[in-house]
C-alpha cells in the first residue's frame, strides 16, 4: 500500500517577487510622474484604505475633500473615475459640511450592505443605505455627530477628534480616534446618531484623549493611532507617534486593556524610530488576509509584509516593498519606489497602496499560492 501524507495549506497567501513593481497606477498617467490635473483622475492626497465591494472601487481623496469611484478595477494606469462622493461633480469645490459633503475622507468600510466613510475633519463617520454608484449621493446619518451638518470634535463615547481609520469585524464597529489617542469599540454598529462606544483601548475612560494616557509609553496607552484590523478575534492597531503596531491575540473587552505583542519595538516601553526587518517609522496603515500582516511603514517609505502572522514580540518581516531590502529607505517615485506611503488594502491578488506624496494609488499583484 503507498505511503500518504497530509499536507496542510494555509489560504489566502501572496508572494511578492524582490523588489516587484506595481502593476497598475490610479492617479497619475505613469510611474515616473507626478503631474495628473483631470479633476476625474487626479489626487490632492490619498489616505488610508480604500475599499472594493462588489466590483466598485472606491479610493479616498482626502486633499480633494472627495472618494473617487469606479466602476470597475482598472488594469491600466492613468483611468478616469466614473463618480465621486462628497462633491456633486468633479470640478465642485464646496466643502460645507453637510450631507452629501466630506472634508478630508480616509478610510472607507463595508459591513456588506451599507458603506462607511471616515470623515477626518468633520470629525465623523458618514453612513450610507445603499453603496453610492453616481456623484453627489447623500448620507443617511454620521456617527460621531448628532446630526449631518454638525463637525465639532469631542472626547466622549459619541464623539470624534480628527479619526483615520475603522474597520467592521465580527459584527463590530472599531474606529481609530487618532487625535483623542485611542481606540473605541461598538459590539454592535451603531444604526442612529449619538450611540455610545461600549469599550475604549488607549484611554481609562471615555472622556480622556491625551498621547499615552497622560503618561508614558506602555502595553495599554497609544498615541495617535492611525489604522486599525481585526478578524473578529485578533485586534491590530497602527500606534504611529509610537513608531510600533500593537497586537491583541484576543479580542479585548474591556477598558485600558493592554496589548499582547509589538512590532516595530523591542519592548512596551520604547517608542524609537528604526529602520531594518524588525524597526518601524510613523507606521500608517495596517490589513491582514488572515494568515499575512501588512504595514504601510510610512516615513521608512516601505510596506512591510509578515509571512505568518505575527506571534511574538519584535518579530522581524519576511518582505518588503518600496525598498530594495529591509535596511534603505527614502522616497522615489517609480513601480518600485513609494514616497510616503499611508494605506494598505488587500482585494484577493492585489495590494492596493496609497502613496501619499506621489499623489496616487498603486496596485501590486501578487502570486496567490
Amino acid at each position: 500500500m503507498p505511503g500518504s501524507a497530509t499536507l496542510n495549506l494555509e489560504y489566502p497567501f501572496l508572494t511578492f517577487a524582490p523588489s516587484q513593481a506595481a502593476a497598475v497606477v490610479i492617479g497619475q498617467p505613469d510611474f515616473d510622474v507626478t503631474t495628473e490635473i483631470a479633476t476625474n483622475k487626479e489626487f490632492s492626497g490619498p489616505y488610508l484604505r480604500p475599499l472594493v465591494l462588489n466590483g466598485v472601487m472606491y479610493l479616498p481623496d482626502y486633499g480633494g475633500d472627495r472618494v473617487m469611484g469606479y466602476l470597475q478595477v482598472p488594469t491600466t494606469n492613468g483611468a478616469a473615475a466614473d463618480f465621486v462622493i462628497g462633491k456633486q461633480d468633479f470640478d465642485d469645490t464646496d466643502s460645507t459640511v453637510g450631507a452629501t459633503t466630506l472634508s478630508g475622507p480616509q478610510t472607507v468600510a463595508t459591513d456588506g450592505q451599507r458603506l462607511y466613510i471616515v470623515d477626518y475633519s468633520f470629525n465623523r463617520i458618514t453612513v450610507y443605505n445603499t453603496p453610492p454608484t453616481t456623484s453627489g449621493a447623500p448620507a443617511v446619518f454620521a456617527i460621531g455627530q448628532p446630526d449631518l451638518v454638525s463637525s465639532s470634535s469631542g472626547t466622549t463615547a459619541t464623539s470624534f477628534t480628527s479619526p483615520e481609520s475603522m474597520t467592521i469585524a465580527g459584527g463590530r464597529l472599531i474606529v481609530a480616534d487618532s487625535g483623542n489617542s485611542r481606540v473605541l469599540i461598538w459590539n454592535e454598529i451603531p444604526t442612529a446618531v449619538d450611540t455610545p462606544a461600549d469599550v475604549v483601548l488607549g484611554q481609562s475612560d471615555f472622556v480622556s484623549g491625551s498621547s499615552n494616557a497622560g503618561g508614558v509609553v506602555a502595553a495599554n496607552t497609544m498615541s495617535y493611532p492611525t489604522d486599525v484590523w481585526s478578524d473578529g478575534t485578533r485586534l491590530v492597531v497602527a500606534d504611529a507617534s509610537n513608531n510600533r503596531v500593537l497586537i491583541w491575540n484576543t479580542f479585548p473587552t474591556t477598558n485600558f486593556a493592554a496589548a499582547d505583542i509589538v512590532l516595530g519595538q523591542t519592548d512596551f516601553t520604547s517608542d524609537v524610530a528604526a529602520v531594518g526587518a524588525t524597526g518601524l517609522d510613523y507606521p500608517y496603515s495596517v490589513d491582514s488576509n488572515g494568515n499575512q500582516l501588512f504595514v504601510a511603514d510610512s516615513d521608512n517609505d516601505r510596506v512591510l509584509v509578515w509571512n505568518t502572522f505575527p506571534t511574538a514580540t519584535a518579530q522581524p518581516a519576511d518582505a518588503v516593498l518600496g525598498q530594495v531590502d529591509f535596511d534603505s529607505f527614502g522616497a522615489a517615485t517609480s513601480a518600485t519606489g513609494l514616497d510616503y506611503p499611508v494605506g494598505v488594502y488587500l482585494d484577493g491578488d492585489r495590494l492596493f497602496v496609497a502613496d501619499h506624496d506621489n499623489y496616487r494609488y498603486v496596485i501590486f499583484e501578487g502570486a496567490d499560492n
